[in-house]
């Protein structure tokens, strides 16, 4: 309210407050239609890989946005020829939305918050009220600008880095092989038999010694030992059946 030269007062109209229209997302969001999470997690090992998710997707929507790239994957509209402006030292003279580079808010105030679903992700400080404003469209002599979300390609990314480091940290153990010596080729055969008794093998120890035909069957019962044999009419001549005992 405000008080004029002949005492009256003017009443000035009620703000009107600018909304993000229906329809135009603040925030975007992974789960598994994006990233599908390897089966039998429970839910602490599910908060752990969408973690993994979370950081994973974070390294590479940063690396779209340093590109200059929309939510799609494409350049954004370029802003209007200028010359370079400086502010507190620094040069102003990145992509749109992003001139100060990796120190603009549209990067560094980028978050992931997981959960045992999947990863939602937003900016801090209501920046993604101001770029939802972008979106939309309802920047004043500013071109739709929309970088709410990751591409297609990014995705996919995100899927085949967040699954590889999975499986590196938490999957299987691998068997280790057993180094045989050459020797070991040309097995002795076993008399009255139609195998060939090659080796008593020591899966722990990794030893390996010959057998005489008379002693495999007590070699074959000791724990941590078998027997491998080779059939006499293979058809590739390999080792067929290797049989440890528990």
């Amino acid at each position: 309210m405000r008080l004029t030269l002949n005492g009256s007062f003017i009443v000035p109209p009620p703000a009107v407050a600018r909304v993000v229209p229906p329809g135009v997302a603040t925030t975007f969001r992974l789960d598994a239609r994006a990233v599908a999470p390897p089966p039998g997690l429970d839910e602490a090992r599910s908060r752990a890989f969408w973690r993994l998710v979370r950081d994973v997707a974070l390294a590479v929507k940063d690396r779209e946005l340093a590109a200059g790239l929309d939510k799609d994957g494409r350049e954004l509209a370029a802003v209007r020829p200028r010359r370079p402006r400086y502010r507190s030292g620094r040069r102003l003279d990145g992509p749109p939305l992003m001139p100060h580079r990796a120190l603009s808010r549209t990067r560094r105030l980028l978050r992931g918050r997981a959960d045992a679903r999947g990863v939602t992700f937003s900016w801090a400080r209501g920046w993604g009220r101001i770029l939802g404003y972008h979106a939309a469209g309802q920047v004043r002599g500013a071109p739709d600008r929309d970088v709410i979300g990751l591409s297609r390609a990014g995705r996919a990314l995100v899927a085949a880095t967040a699954l590889r480091r999975w499986a590196g940290k938490y999957g299987p153990p691998r068997t280790p092989a057993l180094d045989l010596p050459r020797d070991l080729a040309a097995p002795a055969p076993s008399a009255g038999s139609g195998r060939f008794v090659v080796r008593a093998i020591d899966a722990v120890g990794r030893h390996v010694e010959r057998l005489s035909p008379g002693r495999a069957a007590a070699v074959k019962s000791h724990s941590g030992w078998g027997q491998v044999t080779r059939s006499r009419d293979s058809a590739d001549r390999g080792i067929r059946n290797a049989d440890f005992g528990s």
